[in-house]
């Protein structure tokens, strides 16, 4: 027997079976591809500089009715850190804070040196020896209860509803943290707001001055762009940066949409900017059904992993770039003048 529905329900039923099986490999192969090329190019970093560089982008990630205060120590020691995984973690953090207050509140990021002796609990990971740099990133959102905090830095555990996000934002930051000797922790409870603490290993080296006046003179442009990715929030934080940079921005949460909408008008778009890892089709094959349809479109594959050869690989296969995550607003920039100006390969890892 079929079983209610007769036949047309079964095969429904089986092929829905397939493609659930196949997302959930497809995500799993994924993280375990990150978790494995998570690479900190580790220096003697400023972190009140770093972050009053990364203020105006924070800012404009969080709406109008949040106040959002920073309280920045001044004469911290240097960190040992990676300045292009620490602007994620913030992101990601502020983020996460953002959704947790969609009708206001209050978000505070202060840094300060961690008291001799501060222990973490377990959860936060093997961690060097200090001392450290505190810093804490509180809001007054809605929190969370002890079994949600049990769960925030698994893979792909998310509160969101489906289509808005595969859940990898703290598995990310918990990652870069071990990375880099760090230690997280965070406490919260319902309506009563959530704190993240994160302690990073401090440095007596000198901070090397990486300040590069032609991030700022990266030339923009006029061109459209469709703007490729799973979480809402980095769409929304792409969209807005490439603006503020003069393109036309279009979005899209999934690669199926995107093909979607390149089929729907195949020449609208001068680009294509298209993350690597998302459910269901994923960049790769996305790549190759884009390219299928318009074969002289321009495409930068984005990527949270460094495998060995993926570039060159997704280059053959007619990627006009690549830029791995996290990465800064001029290597993305460059890479998108470089793709569109047919001046060959842009980005690159992240300095």
């Amino acid at each position: 027997s079929a079983g209610r529905g007769g036949p047309d329900g079964f095969q429904r039923a089986v092929a829905e079976i397939g493609k659930a099986t196949q997302r959930a490999s497809e995500l799993t192969t994924s993280l375990l591809a990150f978790s494995r090329k998570l690479e900190s190019r580790l220096r003697p970093v400023d972190l009140g500089r770093l972050i009053r560089e990364t203020q105006g982008l924070l800012e404009r990630s969080i709406p109008k009715m949040i106040r959002i205060d920073f309280h920045l120590e001044k004469g911290l020691t240097a960190i040992q850190a990676d300045p292009a995984q620490v602007e994620q973690v913030l992101i990601n953090l502020v983020v996460n804070a953002r959704d947790a207050m969609p009708d206001g509140g209050h978000l505070t990021i202060e840094t300060d040196m961690a008291p001799e002796g501060e222990a973490l609990p377990p959860v936060s990971g093997d961690a060097a020896s200090g001392p450290f740099v505190r810093l804490r990133v509180t809001d007054t959102g809605q929190g969370m209860d002890q079994r949600t905090l049990d769960h925030i830095y698994e893979p792909f555990f998310t509160t969101k509803a489906t289509g808005q996000g595969t859940g990898l934002g703290l598995s990310i930051v918990y990652g870069i943290m071990k990375s880099h000797g760090g230690l997280i922790h965070c406490a919260s409870q319902p309506q009563r707001g959530t704190r993240f603490t994160l302690l990073f290993p401090s440095t007596d080296q000198p901070v090397e001055d990486t300040a590069a006046p032609v991030d700022h003179a990266v030339p923009g442009g006029r061109e459209t762009i469709l703007l490729v990715d799973d979480e809402p929030a980095l769409r929304e934080l792409g969209q807005e940066l490439l603006q503020d940079h003069g393109y036309r921005v279009f979005l899209a949460p999934s690669g199926e949409l995107a093909l979607q909408m390149v089929e729907a008008n195949p020449y609208r778009y001068d680009l294509v900017l298209l993350d690597v890892i998302m459910p269901g089709m994923g960049g790769e094959r996305c790549l190759e059904e884009l390219l299928k349809r318009v074969p002289e479109l321009k495409v930068i594959l984005v990527s949270g992993f460094s495998a060995s050869g993926s570039a060159r690989e997704f280059m053959e296969r007619g990627a006009k770039g690549f830029v791995f995550k996290p990465y800064r607003l001029a290597q993305l920039l460059r890479a998108i003048r470089a793709a569109l100006d047919g001046e060959g390969e842009g980005g690159g890892p992240a300095a």
